[in-house]
């Protein structure tokens, strides 16, 4: 039964926490906000640089402390 509950704990809505909503669709952007260190510190992981990350020509300044 334990090795069972192992397997689908990540799937079972009462065992985990909800993630948030999808801001596209609703007004609540706390995905964004718990997701924002994590993309700050990929970027500069990838591209080793903090001052700027270019894509397609889009220049996004990443501020860090």
């Amino acid at each position: 039964m334990v090795q069972w509950v192992d397997q689908r704990v990540d799937y079972d809505p009462f065992l985990t926490a909800p993630q948030p909503s999808n801001p596209w669709i609703t007004d609540d952007t706390n995905l964004w906000a718990l997701n924002t260190d994590t993309f700050a510190l990929a970027c500069y992981q990838q591209h080793n640089s903090k001052e700027r990350v270019d894509w397609d020509g889009v220049i996004s300044y990443l501020t860090w402390e």
